[in-house]
């Protein structure tokens, strides 16, 4: 792991743990529809996982869910995570809204980061792959259409 981004990934990491720690500690009500579309995001993630485990070695990725998205596996955090806001918590809850703070920060950082190594490592691949595929959500990019960063 390139030490520049070794910050930013325990910032996630612990934005994480804060939300989970509130979740558990907190006992806070989720509703099934909530429940149903959580457990629909994780198997997108293991599936997301299986598949890069799978072409590991091969390059750069770009099969499978990551043709229609670069980062499908934070899209799916992001995901859990914002339907984890849905029954709001009260403003007094401090370990809810600091690893919110950390959290979704951390995501961007961390998949902007990505991006320039894949650029360092794969070139022109990377670049134009960027320029097809949206990033972590649709119409969302972090390079320009024509591959720069």
């Amino acid at each position: 792991m390139d030490n520049r981004w070794r910050l930013f990934w325990r910032g996630w990491r612990l934005g994480l743990a804060l939300v989970a720690f509130d979740i558990i500690l907190g006992n806070r009500v989720v509703p099934r529809i909530q429940i149903v579309l959580i457990f629909m995001a994780l198997i997108m993630l293991a599936y997301c996982h299986y598949y890069l485990k799978k072409h590991k070695g091969e390059g750069l990725v770009t099969g499978g869910p990551y043709r229609y998205i670069r980062h499908p596996i934070y899209t799916g955090f992001i995901l859990i995570d914002l339907l984890l806001l849905w029954p709001v918590p009260p403003l007094t809850d401090l370990f809810f809204y600091v690893g919110q703070a950390l959290f979704i920060p951390g995501i961007v950082i961390c998949a902007y980061l990505e991006e320039i190594a894949a650029i360092e490592r794969y070139g022109a691949t990377a670049k134009e792959y960027y320029a097809r595929t949206p990033g972590l959500l649709p119409y969302f990019s972090f390079h320009n259409k024509n591959g720069g960063s």
